[in-house]
């Protein structure tokens, strides 16, 4: 009787050492399965490429307020508060690659920097202030005005609402940004300013084209009589011929083109 006892212990006890060292082989084996884990995170986290950013200590701020040229008519300025504390909490924006308006807008939402549709027109009156400094002067003071002034142009041939209605006046905080990275892009190809050969007849078929645009859509509009329509008409063509002016070669060609092609409607 006692040895069989004796057996029953024994036999318990190789149950109770056989437990412990499948509990250890297990635990040693996800003790090691995480530790490659946090080896292969540490790994990623290292691989992950840094950003290249421009130095962007000249931009801070010293004044108080800025007003901010541009051929609109409206007024806009940035303040010291503001703009600094973007440059804090957002240095990204000077990676060596210009973010384009809609990419930073993007993260400014994302991060909360941006939370209405007030704060995102605040937001590319800063981004223009900031790139415009970035860009600098020079080089880039003409083909900002042009391309400023062609934008803005086409954007009052939806001014009434007889002729697509699209017009909106915080359009003018965006068309400042979109210059800005565009005029970064040119800075990159300055020769694109150069036409390989006279583009004077594709400009003057693209105005006439315009003007064709402007009699079609006009003509639609039947809730205005036809001494109105002659009038609205009129006050068209004269944008067109301001845009005549300014569509210089086959650069301001191209972007006016894809400007018309991207926000008016045609139907």
């Amino acid at each position: 009787m006692e040895m069989k006892i004796g057996i029953q212990a024994l036999i318990m006890l190789g149950l109770i050492l056989t437990i412990l060292f499948v509990q250890n082989r297990l635990y040693l084996r996800v003790t090691s399965l995480r530790a490659a884990a946090e080896q292969q995170e540490d790994v990623v986290a290292e691989e992950k490429p840094k950003l290249e950013l421009i130095d962007y200590s000249a931009f801070y701020m010293k004044e108080d307020t800025v007003y901010l040229p541009n051929p609109s008519g409206y007024t806009f300025q940035v303040n010291q508060n503001d703009i600094n504390h973007l440059i804090d909490t957002f240095p990204e924006l000077f990676q060596k690659h210009m973010m384009t308006p809609e990419e930073a807008a993007d993260t400014a939402w994302k991060r909360k920097l941006i939370q209405c549709f007030a704060d995102e027109d605040n937001f590319y009156i800063e981004y223009y202030y900031l790139m415009r400094k970035r860009n600098g002067e020079g080089f880039c003071s003409e083909p900002r005005e042009k391309l400023q002034t062609i934008y803005m142009l086409l954007n009052d041939l939806s001014l009434c609402e007889g002729i697509g209605g699209n017009y909106r006046g915080h359009e003018i905080v965006g068309i400042l940004a979109d210059t800005e990275y565009e005029i970064f892009v040119l800075q990159e190809n300055q020769s694109r300013l150069k036409d390989h050969y006279n583009m004077s007849q594709q400009i003057h078929l693209y105005i006439e084209t315009l003007r064709q645009w402007v009699r079609d859509e006009n003509s639609l509009q039947r809730e205005y009589e036809e001494a109105d329509r002659v009038k609205r008409e009129k006050e068209f063509q004269v944008i067109v011929d301001k845009l005549a002016k300014v569509i210089t070669n086959g650069y301001y060609l191209d972007q006016a083109r894809e400007y018309f092609k991207n926000t008016l409607n045609n139907g």
